[in-house]
């Protein structure tokens, strides 16, 4: 149910072009993947919002907080899958990241 609100919402920060809305529901989304059994898919999109520039501070400083929260819940068995989240983000724009959620929602 959540899910699919967020992917509404994302939807439509889309068609009206709102980055700003974008990134932060992508944030509330990765967010539900690290709870869901798609904790790879959640870091991915929660380094890809931490580093994009239409960001605010708020929304990288939540998103730094999931994935340090994550990083340290997981354990160094996952350190590489961070690393590997990191490289994903700096090699994604944003209109990937978003077709990859709704692509893994379908």
């Amino acid at each position: 149910m959540a899910q699919q609100q967020l992917h509404q919402a994302l939807q439509l920060a889309a068609e009206l072009q709102f980055v700003p809305l974008m990134v932060s529901i992508l944030t509330a989304i990765g967010e539900l993947l690290l709870k869901s059994n798609r904790p790879e898919s959640g870091v991915k999109v929660l380094a890809f919002v931490r580093q994009h520039p239409a960001s605010d501070h708020a929304t990288q400083a939540e998103a730094q907080q999931l994935l340090d929260r994550y990083n340290t819940e997981a354990g160094k068995e996952k350190a590489d899958s961070l690393a590997a989240a990191q490289a994903y983000a700096e090699n994604r724009t944003l209109p990937d990241v978003v077709a990859e959620v709704f692509s893994e929602a379908a």
